[in-house]
């Protein structure tokens, strides 16, 4: 979707958009701008160390985390999977645990819970 314009039209929001080259208009009472997150890996050298990202600058990892180089592991935001403290905890326990004992430990991004803290809040967990 490319946002082209926004406007605010009796008490609406219109938001004017093109998808697939279509022109589309929305409106609603309030609108949510989520702009997503970069990683900060462009420094760290990892193009050196063989270790793979992805177009956005992601680190590219396995189900167990293990990065293009299979001695080397990722976890957090940088691996860009789910961008919260707790997910990034547990990844980086689980990363630990595959590095150092050989475990094939995975997370499952389905069973965590997630929330927008907007009015009204909004949770989820699971796949529906």
């Amino acid at each position: 979707m490319d946002i082209q314009s926004v406007r605010e039209e009796s008490g609406k929001k219109i938001v004017f958009a093109k998808i697939k080259n279509e022109e589309r208009e929305f409106a609603a009472e309030e609108l949510l701008l989520a702009t997503g997150i970069e990683p900060k890996t462009k420094s760290l050298g990892l193009e050196q160390a063989g270790v793979t990202t992805d177009t956005r600058g992601f680190i590219v990892a396995d189900s167990e985390l293990r990065t293009t180089q299979p001695h080397i592991w990722a976890a957090g935001d940088c691996v860009g999977k789910m961008a919260l403290e707790t997910v990034a905890a547990k990844e980086g326990a689980i990363a630990a645990e595959n590095a150092l004992t050989g475990s094939h430990l995975s997370l499952s991004y389905d069973e965590i819970p997630h929330a927008v803290f907007t009015t009204p809040q909004v949770a989820s967990v699971g796949l529906t």
